[in-house]
């Protein structure tokens, strides 16, 4: 492919999907697999190899796991979860280099109540600056203390609007929940919602829009204009000053930028991981690269040098204030800051972290919650934007209990086909996201009109890992069907589509369909075909009927049922693990 500067973009896979290398102007990217289809390796040509280890055994508590990489500088970072799954120890170190330790405490709705930044001098390790965090009744973020900053208290109302600020007396809104003074800012709106203008002490900003609703250009006090140029997919891929005086452009690999263009010359390039928004280094000309350490979120909080040593770190408040720096544009929740604006790049829209809110109404309506300005439902500690697609608990514990449980199947087999599935939703090249409508239509089950031809074509491919990706469209079209919105599917729902519980009938004709298509596998390998016992029948219905929330509503706006459960259930950092354990308990199946 070819982006929109010219540049030619080239990827080659392997017989399961896998994406086996990517070029693109000097610079090229290998990958290396395990036995079930996970990435052990990212090779840069010039920067060297990440790896990756998955579900190490924790020698503090043989119970839980440990996940563990290694980037090219040789600093090996390892996610220690609890038994519950939630990362309770994240660490940067490489010999005596520590450029990261972070410590995590919960309450019981498994909340994090306290980060350690732990510090290692000399003697034992000892804890550095200590951020400490309380919740509402809806989990909503009311105070964070902090060792080395002022202590933060937040108040809302029943929608989520702030009803405090640090000075200039109490916030305002209008009817919609458009706010309009705070801390001694003004702000007008456009008719669609859009943030116009804000007015301080020093002058006016005017914001302006295309017709699509993104923030087109910013007018400074100081008559300095900021212009953003858009590709068809919507990801921004230019930002230029006063008409272009100067620019910088970016090229993408799916999501994720990969390089920035300057127009003095200079050329930044960056390295990703397995996730969206999971910078790895960044390289800049021909200096050695820097590698991020970053927190549970994403969030940048430091660079390495090729030693492991640390050469820059980063502080943030809760909602993502921080002093900006020009050592890097990636900062909180690993998204790009724009210094001149104060805003952050969030793609679909613009995040203001001075008020902790969306500039602009939420593009998908109510999935974000019933207030279309709020960020993440005002607990900035533990999530980060969702995206609304089926979730783990059918793509991956679902299908690995019907693969073991047919007798035409081994269990490497239920590990390669279920790892298949649910990897779908966690490869670079084919995960879900607003920006890549192609992606979310050949991988996601968007387009009704298309789905025989895409099911026809992934049921080419013979093989174990093949017969996931397969069955990965074919459930996602039980969940998304009647819910056909380019490029969001039924992001307008939130995740109620994905939740089994929101039509077991629907979701017990998903599993007879993943049934079938087993068998129908099996006999075309020539092994045997099955019928589902009635055991199996009354599991999967116990499990479908599992719920979430109380209703699609309550989905939505993320209220809590009686059991406490809310959100997706993908993510370490972005949900509560009691629903996904109690449906995989159901099941009898191991944990991934």
């Amino acid at each position: 492919v070819t982006d929109v500067f010219g540049q030619a973009i080239s990827y080659l896979y392997d017989e399961n999907g896998n994406r086996q290398s990517a070029s693109y102007g000097g610079s090229s990217l290998t990958y290396q697999y395990d036995f079930i289809n996970r990435v052990k390796q990212i090779t840069h040509n010039s920067v060297g190899t990440t790896t990756y280890d998955y579900d190490l055994v924790n020698p503090s508590d043989s119970l839980s796991r440990m996940h563990r990489r290694t980037l090219p500088n040789g600093v090996v970072v390892t996610a220690e979860l609890d038994r519950l799954d939630r990362v309770k120890k994240l660490s940067h170190v490489k010999g005596t280099n520590w450029s990261g330790d972070y410590r995590y405490t919960y309450n019981a709705v498994d909340q994090i109540t306290q980060m350690e930044e732990m510090i290692h001098p000399a003697g034992p390790e000892e804890p550095g600056a200590i951020h400490s965090f309380q919740y509402d009744n809806l989990q909503r973020l009311t105070s964070e203390a902090h060792t080395n900053q002022p202590p933060q208290a937040f108040s809302y109302d029943q929608v989520g609007n702030r009803t405090n600020a640090p000075s200039g007396g109490a916030p305002t809104y209008s009817a919609n929940n458009r706010l309009m003074s705070y801390n001694g800012l003004t702000f007008t709106y456009d008719l669609n919602g859009n943030r116009e203008s804000q007015t301080s002490a020093v002058g006016t900003n005017v914001y302006s829009y295309d017709n699509e609703n993104r923030l087109i250009n910013v007018l400074l006090p100081d008559s300095t204009m900021i212009q953003y140029k858009y590709d068809a997919l919507g990801r921004r891929v230019e930002r230029s000053r006063n008409g272009g005086a100067s620019w910088e452009r970016f090229s993408y690999d799916g999501a994720d930028v990969v390089k920035d263009v300057r127009s003095d010359g200079v050329t930044i390039e960056y390295g990703n991981g397995l996730g969206i928004d999971d910078k790895l280094w960044q390289k800049e000309g021909a200096s050695a690269a820097k590698f991020f350490t970053v927190d549970h979120l994403g969030t940048t909080r430091g660079l390495t040098d090729a030693n492991g040593a640390a050469v820059n770190s980063f502080s943030y408040d809760a909602f993502g204030n921080s002093v900006s720096s020009s050592a890097t544009r990636y900062g909180f929740t690993g998204r790009e800051a724009d210094a001149e604006t104060g805003l952050m790049y969030y793609r679909a829209r613009f995040y203001d972290p001075a008020v902790g809110r969306f500039v602009s109404e939420d593009p998908i309506g109510l999935a974000g919650g019933i207030n279309l300005y709020a960020y993440v439902s005002n607990s900035p500690v533990n999530r980060v934007d969702p995206l609304g697609l089926h979730e783990i608990d059918v793509h991956y514990y679902l299908t690995y209990f019907l693969v073991r449980r047919h007798p035409c199947f081994s269990e490497t087999d239920a590990l390669f086909i279920a790892n298949a599935d649910q990897g779908v939703d966690e490869n670079p090249a084919t995960l879900p996201s607003f920006w890549a409508p192609e992606t979310n239509m050949t991988n996601h089950a968007i387009h009704p009109f298309l789905h025989e031809s895409y099911l026809g074509a992934l049921g080419q491919n013979n093989t174990p890992a093949g017969l996931g990706v397969y069955l990965h469209y074919l459930q996602d079209t039980f969940s998304h069907a009647g819910y056909w919105f380019p490029p969001i599917g039924h992001g307008l729902m939130g995740h109620y589509p994905d939740k089994t519980s929101s039509d077991p009938k629907k979701a017990l004709r998903m599993a007879e369909a993943t049934w079938d298509a087993l068998n129908d596998y099996a006999s075309k390998k020539g092994f045997c075909k099955e019928r589902m016992s009635v055991d199996m029948w009354g599991r999967i219905l116990s499990f479908v009927s599992a719920k979430s929330t109380t209703n699609w509503l309550g989905d939505i706006v993320n209220a809590i049922d009686s059991t406490g459960d809310k959100g997706i259930m993908d993510g370490l950092t972005r949900n509560n693990p009691k629903h996904l354990e109690r449906k995989r308990g159901i099941l009898g199946v191991p944990k991934r």
